[in-house]
């Protein structure tokens, strides 16, 4: 039996935030909106300073939140010259990447699994599993094709709406405003103030 030994605060932070952005091709300036949530803990051992725990909890949820803004790689495109930044195409192409990779893997895990259950006796003679083992592996062929034809077809010119990305909110920004939000990394549009509680 396992006695607690304290309380844990769990702080919940969502904020409405304008992200900058100077266009590396045409040098236009704009920014778009971004919704974020974060989350901190914290705890008081032997229940000694709830309140020092809520407050190391709302901190953990800020800092999450500043770590959100800086790697922020939301598919935005210039609204001026409509083409993607350089880290944003490499970003893109990671995740497509990633998701090539991985299918094959998972299918092949699928199908040693269906291989498996074929040849375990007590388990039911399953032989048509055996044959059923190929469907993942030739499932996971073709999902792993169609992200790596993904991966050819990020561009710095790539059609964003095409591609089945939602369009965010941009914002026009003059040269002074986006030099003042960009100084700061970002602008608070709207926040909810960090929620504290003890998990139930």
């Amino acid at each position: 039996m396992i006695i607690p030994a304290g309380s844990k605060q769990i702080a919940s932070l969502q904020a409405r935030v304008l992200i900058p952005h100077r266009c590396e091709h045409c040098g236009h300036t704009y920014g778009h909106v971004a919704d974020l949530k974060a989350e901190g803990t914290g705890r008081s051992p032997l229940w000694l300073n709830p309140e020092g725990a809520r407050e190391r909890a709302r901190n953990e949820a800020l800092e999450g939140m500043e770590k959100l803004i800086k790697s922020n790689q939301d598919p935005v495109a210039c609204p001026a010259c409509h083409r993607l930044s350089a880290a944003l195409v490499a970003a893109l192409k990671g995740q497509a990447r990633d998701n090539a990779i991985t299918a094959p893997i998972f299918g092949a895990l699928m199908s040693l699994g269906f291989a498996w259950l074929a040849s375990t006796p007590q388990r039911g003679v399953l032989a048509s599993l055996l044959g059923l083992s190929i469907v993942p592996l030739l499932g996971s062929f073709f999902v792993s094709l169609y992200y790596g034809l993904k991966v050819r077809g990020v561009s710095t010119d790539m059609d964003l709406a095409k591609a089945g990305h939602k369009p965010l909110e941009r914002v026009e920004l003059t040269g002074e405003e986006y030099a003042q939000i960009a100084e700061a990394g970002f602008a608070l549009l709207d926040e909810e103030p960090a929620e504290t509680g003890d998990p139930a």
